[in-house]
């Protein structure tokens, strides 16, 4: 199905995507594609999200609250692993939102990003029907 969302980074007070994404349904949660310049995947578990990103570049974030995680970005240079810091990951009736930090060589970075339903939909009753 297609849904219209926005994507928000919350630190940056910015709008990432604003358009037409394509949600399925895939095993145990959602899995959330958005097209621009990249391709943004959001694969949306009840416990845990894997944020992937496809572009000149590859990311790949396996995020779980409260927890470590290991991710890695891929460039035409090599793979860079990545140690994820998970503090928030809540799924609401009108959006999904996570918080993290990447820390690549102890240079923290943080991220908090919204994932906004901009028809009347739940998130919840999409994961859990």
């Amino acid at each position: 199905m297609n849904l219209n969302v926005q994507l928000i980074d919350v630190i940056q007070d910015e709008i990432i995507f604003d358009g037409i994404a394509n949600v399925e349904n895939c095993k145990n949660g959602l899995k959330i594609e958005m097209k621009n310049q990249s391709i943004i995947t959001w694969k949306v578990y009840a416990k845990g999200i894997v944020i992937e990103i496809a572009s000149d570049y590859r990311i790949l974030l396996p995020l779980k609250e409260n927890s470590c995680s290991k991710g890695h970005i891929d460039t035409e240079f090599g793979t860079m692993e990545l140690k994820c810091d998970t503090n928030l990951y809540r799924i609401d009736e009108n959006f999904i939102e996570v918080k993290y930090s990447l820390n690549p060589d102890d240079d923290s970075n943080s991220f908090h990003f919204k994932l906004v339903g901009k028809e009347d939909i739940s998130w919840q009753a999409l994961m859990f029907n």
